[in-house]
């Protein structure tokens, strides 16, 4: 039995944005909003928190409403619960619904670890603050009125320490019955493409939700899924399963508030670090690791782990936004995690590190290559399936290959696999000119302007003592014509570009009225600029059009037009630059015995 299709290692990390991404309220101002309800739940519908809530949510309550004892259990952890207060109060200062739940969490340690500190290096018994202390209007947002707030002993320190250690366990125990009833709970449509197509065989989830289990769950054959923050469940009441508190980069002792670190509740709480171990699996290979972070801030809160995944140097990653505003932010944070220098060496080059990729939309009204993953996945687990079943799927495929289900086949990397898959038990060969044809409906992967190209070894099979076992002839030959037909479409495709007639243009003068005629347009449009990188890649190193260039650096235009030609010139040459630096380092490569190429 393949232990495991495709020897690529591919690390999914999974944050919170995920969740939200599948219309689940799990963000920490739907979880406040949720919260204050509960406490507020003899008044609902008339509080004015219920209005707050997603519609989802106020079946929740209503859910909760009529179950005596869970609403009892909510209640007991919330009501007297200072640091949910203080959420609350610091929520009502800044005169928004939204506050970052971990960043205040992180203030209110600070606070006390700086003042506790002082205390210590003091030597005295008794120390006293000013009036006008930070921790004053700390005490009061955490609705703690009865510590004596200007003097200070080792008591008063112990019985805050106490105190905010029960309300965090308290707050995290109330989160996780709300991800373990309620969210796990709700039904989910739509399916990420980004999801299917990276086709994670580990998945690091920061969530505390079994989304992803529920949706992709075991599409791979060693599918491992680890909940660093730890999983969502009702098993015990007495203790919160969960991890929710603040990374800080210095070690701290037991005394200053190492309850809130979440190093040590993930000890505590063993929720285990194994994606270190699939890390390391690779190290004695030699092999890259593929990591895609979906719907994760990469704020600075998880940055230990952050930092193992990217800095490791066997690591390529892909990092999925949902917007602008999101990709400057993440942009922002890997600077504090990484720092400057090493970010711009990590996105710079022709082969970044690092490589950023806006999100694609939900596909609700297609299966979005779930379907075929599961049917290509029950051809390998046939032996477990009972006649009826087996004859049920190869009917269904097969009436797939006829229809040419388009919605269903997904793209050429999963007809592939289904050729392949199909190989085990019978002659795939008789279906190889129909699903060739499949795949060249299917829109083609692209890598720099041309068609990229499939590998076999993609296909490769494992031993069960993980020798690896090359695909069978058959696909071989079926991804060697994919990759022909895909070549020919490109060649047709790029003939049909609308800038396709500048490689005809042999003469300076006539490159430079025809440039010129480009930036006569009126609008100029994403869907624009998209034209001219085109045109860019078409031109590389063209003596032509760097004579033509010259000409219009002697001419005079509006300054509108005079800004776009020179910002064509300067995508013009560092494109050249890439090109140049690229042949450079494969020569040197060439030159030393190195595979320059690698493994992608």
């Amino acid at each position: 039995m393949p232990k495991e299709r495709c020897f690529i290692l591919k690390i999914l990390v999974l944050g919170n944005g995920f969740d939200v991404d599948h219309n689940l309220p799990t963000s920490y101002a739907n979880f406040l909003v949720f919260c204050n309800c509960v406490v507020n739940i003899n008044l609902y519908p008339d509080a004015e928190c219920f209005d707050k809530l997603v519609e989802t949510q106020k079946e929740y309550i209503k859910k909760l409403a009529a179950d005596e004892e869970l609403k009892t259990a909510f209640l007991k952890l919330l009501q007297h619960n200072q640091l949910f207060a203080y959420f609350n109060n610091r929520k009502e200062r800044a005169g928004s619904d939204w506050i970052d739940l971990e960043r205040e969490i992180s203030i209110v340690v600070s606070e006390f670890r700086t003042l506790e500190d002082a205390f210590r290096r003091s030597n005295r018994t008794v120390f006293e603050v000013d009036s006008k202390h930070r921790v004053i209007q700390l005490l009061k947002d955490l609705n703690l009125s009865s510590i004596n707030a200007t003097t200070w002993n080792e008591s008063q320190f112990n019985a805050v320490h106490a105190t905010l250690c029960k309300c965090i366990e308290d707050f995290s125990k109330a989160l996780e019955l709300y991800i373990a009833i309620f969210v796990n709970d709700t039904t989910i449509l739509g399916i990420s493409p980004d999801i299917i197509d990276f086709s994670a065989n580990k998945i690091l989830s920061f969530n505390y939700s079994n989304t992803y289990e529920r949706v992709y769950g075991g599409l791979r054959w060693n599918e491992d899924i680890e909940y660093i923050h730890g999983k969502a469940n009702i098993d015990s009441m007495d203790y919160s399963r969960i991890i929710l508190g603040i990374t800080t980069e210095n070690d701290v002792s037991g005394s200053e508030y190492v309850e809130f670190e979440k190093y040590y509740q993930r000890i505590t709480k063993r929720t285990g670090s194994n994606y270190k171990k699939w890390l390391q699996t690779r190290v004695a290979e030699d092999k890259k690791i593929e990591v895609m972070f979906f719907g994760h801030s990469l704020d600075s809160s998880d940055s230990d782990i952050i930092k193992d995944l990217i800095c490791d140097e066997k690591t390529e990653i892909k990092i999925v936004y949902h917007s602008q505003k999101s990709y400057q932010q993440i942009v922002a944070n890997l600077i504090d995690i990484v720092g400057k220098t090493q970010l711009i060496a990590y996105v710079s080059g022709r082969k970044p590190k690092i490589t950023f990729v806006l999100q694609k939309d939900h596909n609700n009204g297609t299966t979005a290559g779930l379907e075929i993953s599961r049917d290509i996945l029950s051809l390998f687990h046939l032996y477990s399936l009972d006649e009826q079943s087996v004859e049920g799927l190869f009917k269904k495929i097969y009436q797939k290959i006829e229809e040419k289900d388009l919605s269903y086949f997904y793209s050429q990397r999963k007809v592939i696999s289904l050729f392949d898959a199909l190989g085990y038990h019978i002659d795939n060969t008789a279906y190889a000119k129909q699903l060739k044809e499949i795949c060249n409906m299917l829109k083609i992967e692209r890598k720099g302007g041309n068609a990229k190209p499939f590998a076999a070894y993609e296909w490769n099979d494992h031993t069960p003592w993980d020798e690896e076992i090359p695909c069978s002839d058959r696909t071989e030959v079926f991804i060697g014509a994919v990759n022909y037909e895909n070549g020919i479409r490109v060649e047709e495709e790029n003939g049909k570009r609308k800038y396709a007639y500048f490689s005809e243009i042999d003469t300076p003068e006539e490159m430079k009225n025809a440039l010129i005629d480009v930036f006569r347009e009126d609008t100029y449009t994403e869907e624009f600029w998209k034209g001219i990188d085109e045109l860019v890649e078409l031109l590389a190193e063209n003596k032509v059009l760097e004579e033509a260039l010259h000409l219009i650096e002697n001419m005079k235009f509006s300054i509108s037009k005079s800004a776009k030609l020179r910002h064509f010139k300067n995508l013009y040459d560092e494109h050249c630059y890439h090109l140049y630096m690229w042949r450079r380092a494969e020569q040197e490569a060439k030159e030393r015995g190195d595979d320059f190429y690698g493994d992608n």
